[in-house]
């Protein structure tokens, strides 16, 4: 059995974004799986009118509302008045728009933008925020490689600004691009791990743990453990642990939802039910 949880379309239905300055949100993808990737939405963005509204553009993407998001986003990226840098955070939003709409080669196009200006900018938190959402419209447009530079360059730039949320952040996407791509998702996954452990709130670690979950779940059935696994295997307890802890019902049910699927592709069906 393969697993088919992964399809680019996907990013039309939600992305796992985080809503507000603590970025206090929840998973709006049906079927009980957690977003492909997560934005970093308005993390660094300067003026306080620009971020309130970037934020919720960031909330309705997560609601699978793309066209109530590009209402927002498409005078702010077009708008010269604005700093380069909110300018570019809100074309690295647009890009992720853009993409969930099907236009994949301007979506791209206005994300690199975005990633050109962000490299002139001076703080490396909001260079990490433009190249995690960019990453995102990069990826769906098949440009792996720029896509992992993005994400590479995003969780170093998290790092210097001390931002340890948009750090984990870019090394889940990280993760979930390797998953895609066949590259060494475990070794990402354990350095996103740290990053995830190191975050106080339950409320933000429960469903980075379970993207990160998803990230590592085998790509086909079978009853050999391997290290992949038994990462994911470490992990979604921890989403429904944290989940639980912040009383998250719909975290919760994701974490329990990934767990049963575990079990199920190692050919535990009696577990997966348990799960379930």
């Amino acid at each position: 059995m393969t697993r088919a949880i992964l399809p680019s379309r996907i990013l039309a239905l939600a992305v796992l974004a985080f809503a507000s300055p603590a970025w206090s949100g929840s998973c709006a993808v049906p079927a009980m799986v957690p977003a492909t990737m997560v934005l970093a939405a308005a993390q660094g963005a300067e003026a306080a009118t620009v971020r309130a509204r970037l934020e919720v553009a960031g909330a309705l993407l997560g609601e699978g509302r793309i066209a109530k998001a590009r209402e927002i986003l498409e005078p702010l990226a077009a708008d010269a008045a604005l700093s380069p840098a909110d300018r570019a955070i809100a074309q690295s939003l647009l890009a992720v728009a853009r993409s969930a709409d099907g236009e994949i080669t301007e979506s791209a196009r206005i994300a690199r933008e975005a990633v050109g200006t962000s490299r002139s900018q001076s703080s490396s938190r909001v260079r990490a925020a433009i190249a995690t959402n960019s990453a995102l419209a990069i990826t769906e447009a098949g440009d792996t490689r720029a896509a992992r530079a993005a994400l590479q360059s995003a969780a170093v730039d998290a790092a210097a600004a001390g931002d340890g949320l948009l750090e984990a952040v870019a090394l889940v996407d990280l993760a979930m691009l390797e998953s895609r791509a066949g590259g060494d998702v475990v070794a990402v996954a354990t350095r996103a791990r740290r990053a995830i452990e190191a975050m106080p709130e339950a409320s933000r670690r429960a469903p980075l743990y379970a993207s990160l979950g998803l990230a590592l779940l085998p790509e086909v059935s079978g009853t050999v453990a391997s290290p992949r696994d038994a990462l994911a295997a470490d992990l979604l307890p921890l989403s429904d642990r944290d989940a639980s802890a912040a009383r998250l019902p719909r975290d919760m049910a994701v974490a329990l939802g990934l767990s049963g699927e575990l079990r199920l592709l190692r050919g535990d069906s009696r577990a997966a039910i348990t799960a379930l």
